[in-house]
């Protein structure tokens, strides 16, 4: 191990002054650039240069410029390498055992020769862009007073946006983060979000109903697709980006503090929509009572459930309030519910045909279903009447459903209770007079009557 450290040392050390001779040259060849570039300058100052002369230098300055803009780049991503070739050779140092001093020696030596080799490109890189500084106040100077055609502007403005789209914002792990990498990630994740979107939709649509899937359960699958691939596409805008995964932990105090102050009832909802989702104590279309509202669940989505009323009306509940309170499900496992209807009839009615008359009224009422059976109660001796309980089933989806079937039983039994001749009660009261002395009445006139 010793022996083949100490050859990637030996090597690297070669290759590195090779390169350093290379950018030596490439540093003399722009000096003498340089040179050129100021005589032209100082031509152009002492308005001793031809129309000709000018226009030829300026195509030449707009080449050189360009041509430095690739070098620049070119050297960027040298340095980028450097640094991940840098960042291999620390690894293994902290990866060698403390009794291998001697190969400790030379990865240690190759660390130093990485570092220096980083230096040698950082200096190129700023006598590069020296030398594109002076090549860009020639191009100034020839462009200075004279109105610049619409190419010139074209390529200036071209310049320009290069120059904000390289713009380094950091380093991450010693990966450069530009503008025009983050514009990539943020448009690659739009666009993964609206694919998304549109994909589940089809799915939810198309595929998902010939599983034989009801609407509810296809609702949850599309949504839990939905945020698999919105994650999917973030993971790949991520690594587009070139940012990794790691980076993320230095942010975890600041997101925490953030979540702390003011994201934790996002963040609650949105927990609480997954776990909505997963044990699916409320579906599409289930009918919920919360908090004295009635109505369908029409949407659950990633931080609210909306809810149809039966006056059309919509509401959005946080998701954290199906957990948090309590919740009817009217239609959870079932949409069967047991109601009741209570009616009163005169005293002295024939209990047993009013018992009759119910059940008939109940069988033929469209929407009472015959199992459960249904069932009359003989419930009291009201004060006014004697108070009979239809009990009896329905299929309920909505609260007015139940309200309507409700509404015809009474019906019915109104109708039958007409033809046999069974009187529902209303209240009525006794007066009694005292009789232990005569009773006085008096007439008084009225002053109106008087006056007629």
């Amino acid at each position: 191990m010793e022996l083949k450290e100490e050859i990637e040392a030996l090597k690297l050390d070669a290759q590195i002054q090779s390169t350093r001779v290379r950018l030596i040259n490439q540093q003399i060849e722009r000096l003498q650039d340089k040179r050129a570039t100021w005589l032209n300058r100082y031509l152009v100052f002492i308005r001793n240069s031809s129309a000709e002369q000018r226009q030829e230098w300026l195509q030449e300055t707009k080449e050189k410029t360009a041509e430095l803009e690739r070098k620049l780049s070119h050297q960027a991503f040298r340095i980028d390498e450097a640094r991940k070739n840098q960042n291999v050779i620390q690894h293994k140092l902290d990866s060698i055992e403390s009794e291998s001093a001697a190969a400790k020696q030379w990865v240690h030596r190759q660390t130093h020769s990485m570092v220096r080799l980083l230096k040698y490109y950082e200096d190129n890189t700023e006598d590069i862009k020296q030398t594109r500084q002076l090549h860009q106040k020639l191009l100034h100077e020839l462009t200075d007073g004279v109105a610049p055609t619409l190419g010139e502007r074209v390529d200036l403005l071209w310049l320009r946006m290069r120059k904000v789209w390289n713009y380094r914002l950091g380093d991450i792990e010693d990966r450069p983060i530009t503008v025009g990498k983050i514009a990539i990630g943020c448009v690659l994740f739009l666009v993964g979000l609206w694919f998304s979107r549109r994909t589940t939709r089809a799915v939810g649509k198309r595929v998902l109903p010939k599983l034989g899937m009801d609407p509810s359960e296809a609702a949850t699958v599309q949504t839990i697709v939905c945020y698999s691939m919105i994650c999917a596409f973030g993971l790949l805008a991520l690594k587009v980006v070139n940012v990794p995964l790691t980076a993320f932990t230095r942010l975890g105090g600041a997101l925490a503090l953030g979540f702390g102050f003011g994201s934790q009832n996002i963040i609650n909802n949105f927990i609480s929509g997954l776990i909505l989702l997963a044990e699916r104590p409320i579906k599409i279309g289930d009918l919920v009572e919360i908090n004295d509202l009635y109505g369908n669940v029409e949407h659950i989505g990633a931080r609210s459930t909306r809810i149809k009323t039966g006056a059309n009306l919509e509401i959005i509940v946080p998701n954290s309030s199906f957990l948090e309170t309590n919740v009817v499900n009217w239609t959870l496992t079932d949409d069967r519910v047991r109601t009741v209807v209570k009616v009163g009839v005169a005293y002295g009615s024939p209990t047993d045909q009013v018992k009759q008359l119910l059940l008939e009224s109940l069988e033929d009422t469209v929407g009472v279903l015959n199992v459960p059976r249904p069932t009359i109660l003989f419930s009291e001796f009201g004060p006014d009447s004697l108070n009979f309980e239809a009990h009896f089933w329905l299929h309920m989806r909505s609260l007015m459903q139940r309200w309507q079937t409700e509404s015809e039983v009474r019906y019915k039994v109104d109708e039958k209770f007409r033809k046999a001749g069974v009187v529902i009660a209303f209240p009525q009261r006794d007066v009694h007079l005292a009789g232990s002395r005569p009773l006085q009445i008096e007439i008084i006139e009225d002053e109106k009557w008087q006056a007629a």
